[in-house]
Formats: structure tokens, C-alpha cells, sequence
């Protein structure tokens, strides 16, 4: 069962993606700030780290930059509300896999972009 950093400010979202992975077969750790996913992230290996770029008072690209330090092999998917072309490309150049615009075009395709995260593919996904 893959182990899923999910890293989201707003409790309703995080709830929501928290319950869809879970109910997918991931098991799910939720941060509620970047300095909870960090420590988390030192705890623990993660499979996955899911992360929004709509972090209030910090960068969720850096935040996807430091996971990475922590966690060299970690794949990370930027969850992106509302994102530019220019926020994708920084995500990916931030080390994440994929960029996931929300609302999403279907829970299929945000777990086919998991997937393929986890497996090593990259693309910068816009569902």
C-alpha cells in the first residue's frame, strides 16, 4: 500500500484527497503546513508526496525543493488551483513529476498521474 505525503492548507480539500486515496489503497499521512510535512518527511518514508502550491505564507515550490533534499527519491506531484503555465513550469523545475490543476477532470486521472509519479515518469499533467 503506497504511503502518501499530502500537504494542503484548506481542511475540506485535504479531507476530500485524504478520503479518495484512502479509498484507493494509499495510505495517507496529512501535513497541515510546510514545517509539519518537513518533519513528517523526516520521520518517515513516503512513496509519494502530494502537495499544494496554494500554501498561505509559503512557497509551494520550495516547499516540493526541500522534500526533495530530505527525501532525495520522493516523488512529488504540485496540486495547482488556478495555476499558470509559468507556476507548472516552476513546480517542475522544483523537482515535482507532475502538476495537477484543481478542480481535477476526473479522480482517474489524479490517480493515474499518482501512479505514474511513483513509477518515475515524468510530465507536467494539467487535469
Amino acid at each position: 500500500m503506497p504511503f502518501v505525503l499530502l500537504v494542503a492548507q484548506q481542511d475540506a480539500g485535504r479531507g476530500f484527497l485524504a478520503e479518495v486515496l484512502s479509498t484507493n489503497g494509499f495510505r495517507v499521512s496529512e501535513a497541515v503546513d510546510p514545517m509539519d510535512a518537513l518533519t513528517r518527511a523526516r520521520k518517515d518514508h513516503f512513496d509519494l508526496a502530494l502537495v499544494s502550491l496554494a500554501l498561505r505564507g509559503y512557497s509551494g515550490t520550495e516547499l516540493i525543493r526541500q522534500l526533495g533534499a530530505v527525501q532525495p527519491r520522493l516523488p512529488r506531484v504540485a496540486l495547482a488551483p488556478d495555476s499558470s503555465p509559468q507556476e507548472h513550469a516552476e513546480a517542475i523545475e522544483a523537482g515535482a513529476q507532475a502538476v495537477l490543476s484543481r478542480p481535477f477532470g476526473s479522480i482517474d486521472d489524479l490517480l493515474r498521474t499518482l501512479h505514474s509519479a511513483m513509477r518515475g515518469e515524468a510530465g507536467s499533467a494539467s487535469t
